[in-house]
């Protein structure tokens, strides 16, 4: 129903950024970035000068991509000395920004992607977010705020199993080639088994 009314799916990895927007329930646009979650957490590190281990923690502790009105913003958080740095007070209003600043950047240089294709102007059911990176708090209101649409986080459905595998936005895309590749591979469309059916799905699109 989404592809249908036209929508954008935004993968967050670690090293990556990747979009497809759906219009019509086909393909319209598709790309990728080199600039992932990854690139957050050493801005970070090179921001407080504190170890990569430590910022991701402070990350995915207390990030958001968004500097909150609401005064949650402030206040700071105490690190202690790690791997030959020395202990560090870090402002939530600083972390917050520097997070703000990568994620901005990046959202920002899909909607000018997909402005350069005339492809916005089709999206009617709005913006998905996926990967990892899509746990970091505050990341839908910036998407909503850029893409001037309804985002919301993508998880995977009819799964069951693993609690983590149901819950993390970070394995909806695999989750969606497995179960793609299990619809072809019960149409009987030149082959029984999955990996025969995801072969097929990898060669149509390359």
């Amino acid at each position: 129903e989404q592809r249908r009314s036209g929508a954008i799916v935004v993968d967050l990895g670690g090293g990556t950024t990747d979009y497809i927007a759906y219009a019509d329930d086909v393909v319209a646009a598709a790309g990728a970035f080199g600039i992932g979650g990854d690139h957050v957490t050493n801005d970070i590190a090179l921001a407080f000068k504190i170890p990569t281990t430590q910022a991701e923690r402070l990350k995915r502790e207390s990030g958001s991509a968004v500097l909150d009105p609401a005064g949650n913003s402030a206040g700071h958080v105490e690190l202690p000395a790690e791997g030959g740095f020395q202990g560090r007070r870090v402002s939530l209003k600083s972390l917050h920004t520097v997070i703000h600043a990568r994620m901005d950047e990046v959202l920002v240089m899909i909607r000018k992607r997909l402005e350069k294709e005339n492809v916005l102007h089709h999206i009617g059911a709005g913006v998905v977010l996926t990967g990892g990176g899509a746990r970091l708090r505050g990341l839908a209101p910036l998407a909503e705020k850029v893409f001037d649409l309804p985002c919301s986080i993508g998880k995977p459905v009819n799964v069951s199993g693993l609690a983590v595998v149901t819950e993390g936005p970070e394995y909806a895309t695999c989750c969606g080639l497995v179960q793609y590749g299990f619809e072809e591979s019960e149409d009987g469309d030149g082959g029984s088994s999955v990996i025969g059916a995801l072969k097929r799905l990898f060669k149509r699109r390359t």
